[in-house]
This record gives C-alpha cells, sequence and structure tokens, in this order.
C-alpha cells in the first residue's frame, strides 16, 4: 500500500514537472514509467528543445528534421564508430537526420530514451580497449536497443561498451561532448538509467535502478 501511494505521489509530482516543461524554456526533458491495474507498462517522456536544436527543423534551427524510422532485424546499422547487424527491428524518432534516436523501441518491448546530462565524460582514448566497442553518446540508444532484448541484455552490454564524444554527421556540436544519460525500460517494467558521469572512470557507464522517473542533469542519485 505505501509503495502505491508512493507510486501515485510520484507520477502527480511528474506530471506537474512535466506541465511546467511545456512552457519551459530549452532542455527541460522529463520521463517517466507508469503500469496499469492490468499491469501494462507505459513510458511518457517530453522532448522540450530550444529554437537551435528544434526537432521539427523550424525556427532556424540547426538541424534538420525529425522524422519517425526504423531499422529492420537483420540489416547492417552504419554507426559512427562502425558497423554493426541489428539483431532486433527498431522504431523511433530521428534525432534529425541522423542514426541517433531521441526515443525509440525495438520488437522485444524493450523501451528507450535519452535526455541532457551536462556531467557526461568521454572517453579518452582513440580506440576501445580489448574486448570493448566505442559508441558516440548520441548513438548509444539505438546501439542498444539494436542488440538488447531487455534490461537485463543493457546491463551486460554496458561492461563491454564505452561511451566517446564522436561527430555524429547531422548533429552539430556532438563531437564536443557526450552529454547524454539514457533511460531503458522492458516489457516486464524493469527500469533502469545509464550514466557517463565518473570522472574517475571516462567514458564508463554506470547503472542506477530506477523508479522510472529521469530527467535532465544533475545525475540520477542527485
Amino acid at each position: 500500500m505505501k509503495h502505491t501511494k508512493l507510486t501515485r505521489l510520484l507520477a502527480i509530482v511528474m506530471m506537474l514537472i512535466m506541465l511546467f516543461a511545456l512552457q519551459a524554456p530549452a532542455l527541460a526533458c522529463s520521463s517517466m514509467e507508469l503500469t496499469s491495474k492490468e499491469g501494462n507498462h507505459y513510458w511518457f517522456r517530453t522532448c522540450d528543445m530550444d529554437d537551435a536544436f528544434n526537432v521539427f527543423g523550424e525556427n532556424g534551427s540547426m538541424i534538420d528534421p525529425s522524422y519517425l524510422v526504423s531499422y529492420p532485424a537483420g540489416q547492417p546499422i552504419h554507426f559512427t564508430t562502425g558497423d554493426i547487424t541489428a539483431e532486433h527491428t527498431i522504431i523511433g524518432m530521428s534525432f534529425g537526420d541522423s542514426i541517433a534516436l531521441l526515443d525509440g523501441m525495438n520488437d522485444a518491448g524493450l523501451t528507450a530514451g535519452l535526455q541532457d546530462y551536462r556531467e557526461g565524460t568521454s572517453y579518452p582514448g582513440d580506440e576501445a580497449p580489448e574486448g570493448m566497442r566505442l559508441v558516440s553518446g548520441m548513438e548509444a540508444l539505438t546501439w542498444f536497443l539494436a542488440q538488447c532484448e531487455d534490461v537485463d541484455d543493457v546491463i551486460e552490454m554496458v561492461k563491454t561498451t564505452r561511451v566517446k564524444a564522436i561527430h555524429v554527421e547531422g548533429i552539430p556540436y556532438s563531437e564536443l561532448s557526450a552529454t547524454m544519460h539514457l533511460v531503458f525500460v522492458d516489457a516486464a517494467g524493469k527500469t533502469v538509467v545509464l550514466e557517463n558521469g565518473d570522472p574517475e572512470n571516462p567514458g564508463v557507464y554506470t547503472v542506477y535502478e530506477s523508479i522510472g522517473v529521469m530527467t535532465n542533469s544533475p545525475s540520477y542519485p542527485d
């Protein structure tokens, strides 16, 4: 009962934050996961950007309009750091004319979104350590959705992934930082947040179990 009341209270608070965000200036994104009485899991988000990164390409935006895109399973995806073959079909909202996704889901029911995270760090090397792969911070969401079935798969893949600030074609200034944190919700409702904010381990994701609510900076534990 206490858990139910806490969940409802958090939902109300989050909805108020979202309503404020709709009227607020840039970078006021928020997201949340809710479970219905029937046990179905739903994920919601706002995507509030200033005109410089207007996702519809309006008002002098520096990026091209975003689109609903899909990547079929079994087909190659050409990431900035190298190609992979998608294990899962993905559908999501692009960030401009790039393979970076603002949010999306795959055919296993794994849903994900990214939000601004100014504390993000970048792996300092040009080559990944042995047995690991580098991924651009902007392309990380697509990277995990293409290869993971559920949150447990995401947690496992984190061990062999290093995130780096690399320029992504179609996204201005994407080479300057890796300032995005990610939230994942799977078909069972399990939710985690990934953050690369530890300056002692730059470019390494820390996994946080989540109650389903995330916004922009600061770090999730804060």
